[in-house]
């Protein structure tokens, strides 16, 4: 079950699914790195995640340390988002 969770994060935005709405793209980013044991680089993940158009800003929330975060939440809770790619290993 995990090998094939591993796969789908791969390419889709199925770990935002698993988030508490609004979450912080660092939370996300998380999520992403725990389901698949390895850690991805920050620049390159924002900006897959926010190209892709599955997310929408919901303003400040709190964050990190107490300070405040921009918020975001899925626009279609319906389906999954499909990148056209998987992460290479390093993004």
């Amino acid at each position: 079950a995990v090998q094939r969770l591993r796969g789908k994060v791969e390419y889709t935005s199925l770990p935002a699914f698993l988030l508490p709405e609004p979450f912080t793209l660092p939370q996300l980013q998380r999520t992403y790195e725990i389901v698949l044991g390895r850690a991805l680089d920050k620049s390159a993940f924002r900006k897959r995640m926010l190209d892709a158009g599955f997310l929408r800003e919901v303003g400040a929330v709190a964050g990190n340390a107490g300070r405040q975060a921009l918020g975001y939440e899925i626009v279609d809770r319906e389906a999954a988002t499909v990148f056209p790619r998987g992460f290479k290993s390093g993004e």
